[in-house]
């Protein structure tokens, strides 16, 4: 259908609702809700983030670590000083 300047903007007999104007009987958003049950849902979304990014963190937390020279799990590097071999950190990003 092509676009006509002459065209109505809402088609006759639908009907026109005033989107500032809403029913008082429901809630249209979360946060139209009883506070103890706005709390619940903003834990419950608190929660599958976390849950959600919980190994994001961890794997960032060894890379800061590596970033920051410590490159080597303490019982890896107790292995190489025990063998008598350096624990050689090599300083590049890939």
């Amino acid at each position: 259908m092509a676009y006509s300047e002459d065209a109505p903007l809402v088609e006759e007999g639908a009907e026109v609702v005033d989107p500032k104007v809403t029913p008082e009987a429901e809630p249209i958003g979360p946060y139209q809700r009883p506070d103890e049950e706005l709390v619940k849902q903003i834990q419950l979304w608190f929660k599958e983030s976390a849950d959600a990014h919980s190994n994001i963190r961890e794997k960032r937390r060894t890379e800061w670590a590596m970033l920051a020279g410590d490159q080597w799990k303490a019982t890896d590097k107790a292995r190489m000083e025990a063998g008598g071999r350096p624990a050689l950190e090599l300083n590049m990003l890939l």
